[in-house]
Protein backbone atom coordinates (compact mmCIF):
# COMPACT_ATOMS: atom_id res chain seq x y z
CA UNK A 1 0.00 0.00 0.00
CA UNK A 2 1.51 3.34 -1.08
CA UNK A 3 1.66 6.47 1.01
CA UNK A 4 -1.68 8.21 1.05
CA UNK A 5 -0.87 11.91 1.24
CA UNK A 6 -3.29 14.76 0.95
CA UNK A 7 -1.90 17.95 -0.48
CA UNK A 8 -2.08 20.88 1.89
CA UNK A 9 -0.42 23.84 0.25
CA UNK A 10 3.16 22.89 -0.47
CA UNK A 11 3.32 20.16 2.20
CA UNK A 12 1.78 16.71 2.24
CA UNK A 13 -0.04 15.50 5.34
CA UNK A 14 -1.16 11.93 5.90
CA UNK A 15 -4.92 11.55 5.84
CA UNK A 16 -4.83 9.02 8.64
CA UNK A 17 -3.25 11.45 11.13
CA UNK A 18 -5.73 12.81 13.65
CA UNK A 19 -6.75 16.37 12.79
CA UNK A 20 -4.89 17.80 15.79
CA UNK A 21 -1.68 16.12 14.61
CA UNK A 22 -2.22 17.47 11.08
CA UNK A 23 -2.70 20.92 12.59
CA UNK A 24 0.51 20.56 14.62
CA UNK A 25 2.46 19.50 11.51
CA UNK A 26 0.98 22.37 9.51
CA UNK A 27 1.79 24.88 12.23
CA UNK A 28 5.34 23.55 12.63
CA UNK A 29 6.08 23.65 8.90
CA UNK A 30 4.50 27.08 8.53
CA UNK A 31 6.60 28.52 11.32
CA UNK A 32 9.86 26.75 10.47
CA UNK A 33 9.64 26.48 6.68
CA UNK A 34 12.02 28.89 4.99
CA UNK A 35 10.57 31.58 2.77
CA UNK A 36 11.77 30.68 -0.70
CA UNK A 37 11.62 33.37 -3.36
CA UNK A 38 12.98 33.30 -6.88
CA UNK A 39 15.14 36.13 -8.11
CA UNK A 40 12.46 37.60 -10.38
CA UNK A 41 9.92 37.71 -7.54
CA UNK A 42 12.51 39.27 -5.24
CA UNK A 43 13.47 41.89 -7.83
CA UNK A 44 9.84 42.76 -8.57
CA UNK A 45 8.96 43.00 -4.84
CA UNK A 46 12.27 44.09 -3.36
CA UNK A 47 10.86 46.90 -1.22
CA UNK A 48 8.20 44.59 0.25
CA UNK A 49 10.74 41.82 0.85
CA UNK A 50 13.13 44.22 2.63
CA UNK A 51 10.25 45.55 4.77
CA UNK A 52 9.30 41.99 5.78
CA UNK A 53 12.91 41.16 6.61
CA UNK A 54 13.57 44.36 8.55
CA UNK A 55 10.23 44.83 10.30
CA UNK A 56 8.88 41.30 10.67
CA UNK A 57 12.28 39.57 11.07
CA UNK A 58 11.50 37.22 8.17
CA UNK A 59 14.24 35.39 6.34
CA UNK A 60 14.25 34.68 2.61
CA UNK A 61 16.23 32.19 0.60
CA UNK A 62 16.79 33.43 -2.94
CA UNK A 63 16.62 30.69 -5.53
CA UNK A 64 17.67 30.57 -9.17
CA UNK A 65 16.64 27.58 -11.27
CA UNK A 66 15.37 25.89 -8.06
CA UNK A 67 18.80 26.12 -6.45
CA UNK A 68 19.41 28.26 -3.34
CA UNK A 69 21.78 31.11 -4.18
CA UNK A 70 21.66 33.57 -1.27
CA UNK A 71 19.89 34.45 1.94
CA UNK A 72 18.32 37.71 3.07
CA UNK A 73 18.25 38.01 6.86
CA UNK A 74 17.65 40.89 9.27
CA UNK A 75 20.75 42.99 9.86
CA UNK A 76 20.56 42.43 13.62
CA UNK A 77 20.74 38.66 13.03
CA UNK A 78 23.73 39.15 10.72
CA UNK A 79 25.50 41.22 13.42
CA UNK A 80 24.86 38.53 16.06
CA UNK A 81 26.20 35.82 13.76
CA UNK A 82 29.27 37.88 12.93
CA UNK A 83 29.99 38.37 16.64
CA UNK A 84 29.53 34.63 17.28
CA UNK A 85 31.82 33.73 14.36
CA UNK A 86 34.42 36.25 15.54
CA UNK A 87 34.31 34.80 19.08
CA UNK A 88 34.67 31.25 17.72
CA UNK A 89 37.57 32.32 15.48
CA UNK A 90 39.36 34.01 18.37
CA UNK A 91 38.91 30.90 20.55
CA UNK A 92 40.26 28.70 17.75
CA UNK A 93 43.25 30.99 17.23
CA UNK A 94 44.00 31.06 20.97
CA UNK A 95 43.89 27.26 21.06
CA UNK A 96 46.05 26.99 17.93
CA UNK A 97 48.68 29.35 19.38
CA UNK A 98 48.75 27.34 22.59
CA UNK A 99 49.16 24.05 20.70
CA UNK A 100 51.82 25.58 18.43
CA UNK A 101 53.84 26.80 21.42
CA UNK A 102 53.49 23.38 23.02
CA UNK A 103 54.73 21.74 19.80
CA UNK A 104 57.70 24.10 19.53
CA UNK A 105 58.60 23.44 23.17
CA UNK A 106 58.43 19.67 22.63
CA UNK A 107 60.86 20.06 19.69
CA UNK A 108 63.07 22.46 21.69
CA UNK A 109 62.53 25.23 19.16
CA UNK A 110 62.50 28.77 20.57
CA UNK A 111 59.06 30.33 20.20
CA UNK A 112 58.96 33.56 18.16
CA UNK A 113 58.12 36.56 20.37
CA UNK A 114 56.73 38.99 17.80
CA UNK A 115 54.55 38.72 14.74
CA UNK A 116 57.51 39.55 12.48
CA UNK A 117 59.57 36.78 14.06
CA UNK A 118 56.63 34.41 13.53
CA UNK A 119 56.45 35.29 9.82
CA UNK A 120 60.22 34.81 9.49
CA UNK A 121 59.95 31.46 11.28
CA UNK A 122 57.09 30.27 9.02
CA UNK A 123 58.83 31.49 5.87
CA UNK A 124 62.05 29.72 6.87
CA UNK A 125 60.19 26.51 7.79
CA UNK A 126 58.33 26.47 4.48
CA UNK A 127 61.36 27.41 2.39
CA UNK A 128 59.99 30.79 1.31
CA UNK A 129 62.94 32.85 2.49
Amino acid sequence: MGRNLMSFGSIGLRKNLPSLDRLAVLLYTTVTMPNLINLTQARNNLSKVIDEVALEKREYILIRDSIPQAVIIPYSQYQRQEEEWQDEFEKAMKSARKQFKKYLKSKRIPCPKTEEEMYEFVNKATGRS
